[in-house]
């Protein structure tokens, strides 16, 4: 298994070298190409596992896959109509096609990406640039002329008023110093910040490679008080490492050019590693913005996935679909490290520090589905799509459908400035939104959430109780709405009695919804 590995990495590498070597762009190719990039990633996976005597879950059922692939690909819940379309099916292979062609995808990733590069940030500067990045994702457009535009700022010729690349510039600049270190952090995985100052004190970075690499970022000459130095020196432009110097007119092309060059050995990993990171729920290397700081438990794989990503035009969704697709996404959240057997209590501390350890184990290396909360996007768009609230629900003419949509932008503005209040993130910054779930309900307890599930006349909630019939139809339609299952044997005999006759079930079920929507299988991604 370990020769045919590196014999699959040694192939795709000749890919890369190779002009006119790529498979034709059509979805046939793209799903086998897909599928035998997934083969690796599992083969790789699987003997890790093995070698550390750690047993894997099992696949989860199709209602939790169905959600897990929904947020993960749309950034939100999915719609009940999916449910029952794709629940049924032996394979989700079509499902998944259905997510990465919907217009969600760019803009789920959109906000993913956003969010490391710039930070949440709520201005109209912002959300051209988040709106211009999910339009070349959605595109397919190669993620290494994305990261080229970004680096570069503004076309030539144009103004940057409502340029979404010039952005990053913007967010980050105008000191060359500013916008250096977050290019590095960014595209490369690189923390350099320390060594603009001094020379850093863990790793090879000296300050003289920090403000060589800073005289890119501007075009008049660069100068800079070194510490220990009387007086600023002169910089020209040169990058960390040695790579070839393209020929540009200006500097800012020339350093777009080399922090995405194939021979870049951190560019295409990084966007792997974050990519990884966003679907698994942790990076083949942590923390996912310093490559540097530990090669992980899978620097192969990692080396094998970036070469691949490159081999195939630094497409982003063709590395999304490999991931799905893998045995390891498709697996189990439950921990089973952590099982129900009986220990004496002599014995108890050092058994639970034995389950942590093997708890652990099974999620560095990916054994099982890691359990994360959802993000601020995600919690927005999803609680309107389960109460009814999200503008495509709506039915009627075009200018009820219109008088919709003003109103759910509406709620939508609202909402996600209260999320993004209570959890700024302004630095960009690639951890995962830690909200707490005390925070969480603080929220969902609020003003919305209480408008937003009143059975009264007209309401979503109103035609759902309305329409179900008996007490078991109504129980199952508020799960799904919700939880994107139906309800457990367990649940339908607790539950179900509870809804009681027609004339008080509208007020049972705003009372069981608001409970849905605030359990944590419904704040998480499991």
């Amino acid at each position: 298994m370990e020769k045919a590995f590196h014999h699959t990495a040694i192939f795709t590498l000749c890919l890369v070298l190779m002009p006119g070597t790529l498979w034709a762009d059509d979805a046939r190719s793209a799903l086998k190409r897909a599928r035998a990039t997934s083969r690796m990633i599992d083969a790789r996976l699987d003997k890790a596992q093995r070698e550390a005597n750690v047993t894997a879950t099992n696949k989860a059922n199709a209602h939790v896959l169905i959600r897990r692939l929904s947020l993960d690909l749309n950034g939100i819940i999915p719609s009940s109509a999916d449910i029952k379309k794709y629940a049924r099916s032996k394979s989700l292979e079509a499902y998944i096609e259905a997510r990465l062609s919907d217009p969600r995808y760019g803009l789920h990733f959109s906000n993913v990406l956003t969010r490391a590069f710039v930070g949440r940030r709520r201005d109209n500067n912002a959300a051209f640039f988040r709106d211009w990045l999910g339009k070349e994702l959605e595109k397919e457009r190669s993620f290494q002329k994305i990261a080229q535009e970004l680096i570069r700022g503004t076309p030539k010729g144009r103004s940057d008023a409502g340029n979404g690349q010039a952005f990053f510039n913007r967010r980050w600049g105008p000191k060359p110093e500013e916008i250096a270190a977050q290019s590095a952090r960014v595209f490369m995985g690189l923390q350099i910040q320390c060594a603009q100052c001094h020379d850093h004190p863990f790793n090879k970075w000296r300050q003289q490679q920090f403000h060589g690499y800073a005289a890119f970022f501007t075009e008049t000459n660069y100068r800079y008080k070194l510490k220990g130095s009387s007086a600023p020196s002169s910089f020209a432009p040169r990058f960390l490492f040695p790579l070839e110097k393209p020929s540009s007119l200006t500097r800012r092309d020339a350093v777009a050019k080399l922090t995405t060059a194939k021979e870049n050995p951190y560019f295409a990993k990084a966007i792997v590693n974050r990519i990884w990171f966003s679907l698994m729920g942790r990076g083949l290397v942590e923390p996912v913005e310093d490559l540097e700081s530990s090669p992980g438990r899978f620097p192969q794989l990692l080396e094998f996935l970036a070469a691949d990503f490159i081999a195939n035009d630094f497409q982003v969704k063709h590395l999304v679909r490999s991931i799905v697709f893998t045995k390891a996404y498709s697996r189990n959240s439950r921990r089973l490290s952590l099982g129900r057997k009986k220990v004496p209590s002599k014995d108890l501390e050092e058994n639970q520090q034995d389950r942590l350890l093997r708890f652990s184990e099974e999620e560095t290396l990916f054994a099982r589905f890691t359990i994360r909360p959802l993000s601020p996007e995600q919690i927005v768009d999803s609680l309107l799509r389960a109460t009814g609230r999200e503008a495509l629900s709506y039915k009627g003419g075009a200018k009820t459908r219109k008088l919709a949509k003003i109103r759910f932008d509406y709620l939508k503005e609202k909402l996600q400035g209260q999320f993004e209040q209570l959890y700024d993130d302004s630095e960009g910054q690639a951890d995962l939104f830690q909200g707490t779930i005390p925070q969480t309900l603080i929220l969902l307890n609020g003003s919305f959430i209480n408008e937003a599930i009143e059975a009264e006349d007209g309401t979503f909630m109103e035609r759902l109780a309305r329409s179900s019939g008996s007490r078991k139809i109504l129980l199952q339609r508020l799960f799904v709405q919700t939880l994107s299952r139906p309800p457990s044997k367990a649940e339908q005999s607790t539950l179900a009695p509870l809804l009681g006759p027609r004339d008080t079930r509208m007020t049972i079920a705003e009372d069981l919804m608001w409970a849905l929507l605030n359990s944590s299988e419904w704040l998480l991604n499991h």
